[in-house]
């Protein structure tokens, strides 16, 4: 509303906001409705309607912004002919480093 009506900022929340409010209340009344006092199946539906919804926007032609990451470690490895950066290796590194002390942790103290 802001950039293709140019409407007003404060008129802009309330209608995204009642928009919102119906979207999610149809949402309630026509699938979550069905699955209520369920908790694992409120949880799936809820997932899934909100794919639905994501799936849909994305098949309309309505892109998101995409968001990487900063490069804090230059450079790549290559490892069974697929190149892997530095980072990510060190991601698998720390994880399994937490992974073993969580593990050292609980397995030999009394907390």
């Amino acid at each position: 509303m802001l950039n293709t009506l140019n409407a007003n900022p404060f008129v802009a929340v309330l209608v995204s906001l009642l928009v919102t409010g119906l979207i999610g209340a149809v949402i309630y009344r026509v699938f979550l409705i069905r699955v209520r006092g369920m908790e694992i199946s409120e949880i799936i539906a809820s997932y899934a309607i909100a794919l639905a919804i994501l799936e849909g926007l994305r098949w309309g032609g309505f892109k998101g912004m995409t968001y990487t990451l900063p490069v804090f470690i230059e450079g790549s490895l290559t490892i069974a002919g697929i190149s892997v950066d530095y980072q990510r290796i060190l991601c698998v590194v720390i994880g399994a480093a937490l992974v073993g002390g969580l593990w050292l942790f609980t397995r030999f103290t009394r907390v």
